[in-house]
C-alpha cells in the first residue's frame, strides 16, 4: 500500500527553479535546493528548462546527447530512510535516443556520498511521446549516514533528446 504522498523531490516540475549560469555548468535553484547540469555545450550536448514542450506547463527539463560521453542532471535530494522501498517517477518524452554502448539510453539513478547505487535497470530507447515511467528500490542500512542523496537524470552512453517532467521520489509502506 502507498502512504499518503510526502514529495521528496522539490519542484519536479520546475515550476519555481531560477537559472544560473557557471562555465559549462547550469546550475537552478529552488529555494535551497540545487540542480546541476553536467554539460552546456550546444551544439553537442546541454540540458535547458523548455517552455515549448512539456507534459504540465510551465515547463520541462531537455536533456540533449551528441555523443557517447552523454549528458546529465543531478538534484540533491534529502536524507532517505535506511531499508526503505521507495518509487521514483516521471513524465518523459524521448527522441531519437540511439544506444551507442550495451548500457546506453535513458534513465535514472540514486546515489549516496556512500557509494550506495539505486539504478534503473531498463534503460530507455528510441521515441516516443510523453509516458509515465518508475522504478522502485529499498535503501541500503548505511544510507542513514550519507550526508547527500543525489538523483541523477541521464542519458547515458547514447546520442539523442530526452524531456523529463513531474519527477517524485515517494516512500512506500
Amino acid at each position: 500500500m502507498i502512504s499518503p504522498k510526502k514529495e521528496l523531490v522539490p519542484d519536479g516540475n520546475f515550476t519555481s527553479v531560477k537559472e544560473v549560469k557557471s562555465g559549462k555548468k547550469i546550475v537552478w535553484k529552488y529555494k535551497k535546493h540545487t540542480l546541476w547540469a553536467r554539460y552546456n555545450t550546444p551544439g553537442t550536448s546541454w540540458v535547458a528548462l523548455d517552455d515549448k514542450v512539456f507534459y504540465s506547463a510551465p515547463r520541462a527539463i531537455k536533456i540533449v546527447s551528441g555523443n557517447k560521453s552523454g549528458n546529465f542532471i543531478n538534484m540533491t535530494l534529502p536524507k532517505l530512510k535506511p531499508a526503505t522501498r521507495y518509487r521514483l517517477s516521471a513524465m518523459v518524452k524521448l527522441e531519437n535516443v540511439t544506444a551507442l554502448s550495451k548500457k546506453g539510453g535513458f534513465g535514472f539513478q540514486l546515489a549516496d556520498d556512500g557509494n550506495h547505487f539505486y539504478p534503473q535497470r531498463n534503460m530507455l530507447t528510441g521515441s516516443c511521446d510523453w509516458q509515465g515511467v518508475s522504478f522502485e528500490f529499498v535503501t541500503s542500512l548505511q544510507v542513514e549516514k550519507a550526508e547527500k542523496i543525489t538523483l541523477r537524470t541521464w542519458l547515458l552512453l547514447c546520442s539523442g533528446t530526452a524531456w523529463v517532467d513531474n519527477i517524485s521520489l515517494e516512500e512506500i509502506k
